[in-house]
């Protein structure tokens, strides 16, 4: 786990929805109360912040890829061009999301390695058109096989821009902001200055949960000798751990 959470990115500080009860990180508290969303303007907004070097907002949702009579459902992330930097991933082939306007976005999808396989084949995946929900992308790229990553297997994932990926779910909401810091000792600056631009966008109101990647290390880390022992006990389960991001 520990590993998996070394890997998501460089100096990764994020943003959820919600207080903790806490004030702090644990995985039981991951999932907060939310009494206001986060949206795409809170994103933008700390773009400004000195700290920050990144910003990817993200939103998930499940619908289903078809192409040439292949049908299949999918983990749809809807993002920018800089998630693919904030979250340290690779590219197979291709190119990620063109960087542009938050609010439009190209009708332009990456996908996994195994969504690639599946429902391409032998065929080439790039530049063909397919049909994700109701709406038509081009290909345009294929990330690098990584496979499962606490939550998340981006073989598995189909990436579109963060506003497409609204207008799918018919939603304005997002599911977390994922920010970079510029450099790891302004990790602690890049925390204190995302919950401060959040408070004032929201009223006044201390309402989302910034964590660290440190901290959710340190977290795992004082926690995965028990892990380990409850694993070397137990049979092994396919029950998947919560995705932060």
């Amino acid at each position: 786990m520990v590993s998996e959470f070394s890997s998501l990115g460089s100096n990764l500080v994020i943003v959820l929805p919600g207080r903790s009860q806490t004030g702090g990180f644990s995985a039981g508290n991951a999932i907060t109360n939310t009494t206001r969303d986060l949206t795409i303007d809170d994103a933008q907004a700390l773009q400004r912040a000195s700290a920050i070097v990144r910003v990817a907002p993200l939103t998930v949702g499940t619908s289903e890829i078809s192409f040439s009579g292949k049908l299949r459902e999918v983990l749809i992330a809807g993002t920018t061009a800089q998630y693919i930097q904030v979250r340290n991933m690779t590219m197979g082939q291709g190119r990620f999301l063109a960087d542009g306007d938050w609010r439009t976005g190209a009708a332009e999808a990456v996908i996994g390695a195994k969504v690639r396989e599946e429902v391409f084949g032998v065929e080439p995946a790039l530049g063909q058109l397919v049909r994700i929900g109701d709406r038509r992308f081009r290909i345009v790229g294929v990330l690098a096989a990584s496979g499962q990553g606490l939550g998340m297997n981006t073989d598995e994932l189909v990436i579109v821009p963060v506003s497409l990926a609204q207008a799918m779910f018919n939603s304005n909401t997002l599911f977390r902001i994922l920010i970079e810091a510029n450099g790891r000792e302004a990790i602690a600056a890049a925390k204190t200055q995302a919950t401060e631009i959040i408070r004032l966008r929201h009223e006044g109101e201390q309402d989302v949960t910034v964590i660290t990647q440190d901290a959710v290390l340190a977290t795992f880390d004082r926690l995965l000798g028990a892990l380990t022992l409850g694993v070397a006990a137990s049979p092994p389960s396919d029950s998947p751990t919560p995705a932060f991001w």
